[in-house]
């Protein structure tokens, strides 16, 4: 099985399934969508090691707790592969991040909602509440939690949908730039710390901003090529 082989709509429902069966109440109430904000938080903050994560996605990815060793390591190639997509889509040359949606209707009534991605991705940041303080308390990069906390509640902060759909659409569009700008901050603030998850980079040559081109040439910005540390695959 090729991990980073993106997985097909089948799969995805096949994954949702299997959420549900192991984990009908667990965190990411069985929702694939959820988990796509979960893992898009995961991937973008400080280190979480899979052993804590994905217990929040199946209960018991011990594979004894499986009917079969086949059936666990099939959900676990499914997850895996899940949190590829996520790594990549969050490495795209164009800055653009994709967010996954539960649309609900069809042609001009449909309704995009983005409530259920933004609790995946609030829930993320409660396994590292104390690591994430130092983000939140940033002054330049806390308003880009607003409109996710603002969806993720879905109370009186968040505009109605059907009511309010030009409010609850302009929140929306918002999320996609401030997902990748906290990813950036974070991937900054590695550099700056000169740690890649816990392990010391020593530097040789004079600092290269993450967003200069890269001294190789190939006109990519440098954190998206030769920096150690660009998103791993």
């Amino acid at each position: 099985m090729k991990l980073s082989k993106a997985l097909s709509a089948r799969e995805r429902d096949e994954l949702e399934s299997l959420m549900e069966s192991r984990s009908p109440d667990g965190a990411m109430g069985a929702s694939i969508t959820r988990l796509h904000g979960f893992l898009t938080n995961i991937v973008s903050g400080p280190p979480v090691r899979p052993s804590e994560w994905i217990p929040q996605v199946f209960d018991g990815p011990d594979e004894r707790a499986w009917e079969t060793i086949e059936q666990a390591r099939g959900a676990m190639g499914l997850l895996m592969r899940f949190y590829n997509e996520v790594v990549a889509n969050l490495r795209r040359e164009d800055d653009r991040f994709a967010v996954m949606i539960d649309r609900i209707g069809e042609g001009a009534d449909a309704l995009d909602l983005v409530d259920d991605w933004a609790r995946g991705y609030v829930h993320g940041i409660a396994l590292r509440r104390n690591e994430w303080k130092v983000a939140l308390d940033d002054e330049e990069l806390s308003p880009c939690f607003d409109p996710i906390y603002t969806l993720a509640d879905f109370g009186d902060r968040c505009p109605d949908p059907i009511d309010e759909p030009k409010a609850y659409q302009g929140l929306v569009h918002q999320v996609p730039d401030c997902v990748v700008e906290i990813y950036e901050w974070w991937r900054d603030r590695f550099e700056e710390d000169a740690h890649v998850y816990g392990k010391p980079v020593r530097r040789v040559q004079p600092k290269i901003s993450p967003n200069a081109p890269c001294p190789c040439g190939s006109g990519r910005k440098y954190k998206r090529c030769c920096s150690p540390l660009r998103a791993l695959p």
